[in-house]
């Protein structure tokens, strides 16, 4: 194991000679904002590491090809950086890889359809790029997926209908700020999503679906900033919802009455088309006008009184 991270002293390169350690499983060299350059290829000779850990510095140039030689890593992280260029295709070759973190740099091009090889692959963290082009349908096919956050790229095109097959019961799913577009495919109403954020992108038509009294495990959903169009009226909420948000959509129809019965944390279904008299409820007296207002004619506290 080597782990030296988060010291201010630590300037420069990562030194070449890192690669006459051939026996290193474990490599930590994370939180050092004056550790700039580019990966050395002598990297290469850690042939049994398993931990790579290069987040938090100022590294640079593309995530080099050769990466993929490290047969045995479990998991990457080189997030916080300003690695450019595109995603190397060959990191599907790190087939025993769980958890890869690529978020935070500069990074460029598609998502390459490659990344679905990785059946091992338990987290992928793409957020915070300049990714552009289709979500590509491969990553619907990993099993073991619980983690898959794409924010905050420039990607466009519909949500693939082989995202409804995601196994893992717990999955968590980011595609929020992005360009996709289109309804989204029914089936993805069926995976068990412990959280959901779709919000920033220009998604149309139904989205009830991804609601429901019989989904247990859903604790957080945002659909934010689209155009989403729907009647919210008998929409069957989730038991154990904690943070709704539809705000920003054109979302018709009147709050569901069991709304005031959910452990909400966050609540705001502001600027829609919603109706009637908001549910009382101990709970939602807490949160402000502000979170259902600009609706057509919702009325009841916190907004005025309905006539």
């Amino acid at each position: 194991m080597l782990a030296i991270n988060n010291a201010d002293d630590i300037v420069g390169e990562i030194p070449p000679v890192i690669g006459n350690l051939p026996f290193l499983q474990f490599l930590d060299l994370s939180v050092f904002p004056h550790l700039s350059g580019e990966i050395p290829q002598t990297l290469t000779k850690l042939t049994n590491l398993n931990h790579l850990d290069f987040s938090l510095n100022n590294l640079s140039g593309p995530i080099p090809d050769f990466i993929s030689q490290l047969k045995l890593l479990n998991d990457i992280d080189l997030s916080g950086n300003s690695f450019s260029g595109p995603i190397p295709s060959s990191l599907g070759q790190l087939t025993n890889l769980q958890s890869a973190n690529l978020g935070s740099n500069q990074l460029t091009g598609p998502i390459p359809a490659s990344l679905g090889r990785i059946k091992t692959l338990v987290q992928l963290y793409i957020y915070i790029n300049n990714l552009t082009g289709p979500l590509p349908p491969s990553l619907g096919s990993l099993p073991n997926l619980d983690e898959l956050n794409i924010s905050q790229n420039k990607l466009i095109g519909s949500i693939p209908p082989n995202f409804g097959s995601f196994k893992n019961p717990d999955l968590q799913l980011d595609l929020s700020f992005n360009s996709l577009t289109g309804p989204l495919p029914t089936n993805l109403g069926r995976v068990n999503i412990t959280a959901i954020n779709l919000s920033n992108n220009r998604f149309t038509g139904d989205a009830s679906f991804m609601f429901g009294n019989q989904k247990t495990v859903l604790t957080s959903i945002n659909l934010s900033n689209n155009q989403f169009k729907f009647d919210f009226s008998n929409t069957g909420l989730p038991p154990g919802l904690k943070n709704l948000d539809i705000s920003h959509n054109m979302i018709y129809g009147s709050l569901p009455k069991n709304i005031g019965q959910l452990p909400l944390q966050t609540i705001d279904v502001s600027f829609n088309q919603l109706c009637g008299q908001i549910p009382t409820g101990r709970r939602l007296k807490r949160f402000s006008a502000n979170k259902f207002s600009n609706n057509k004619c919702l009325c009841g506290l916190p907004l005025p009184a309905c006539n």
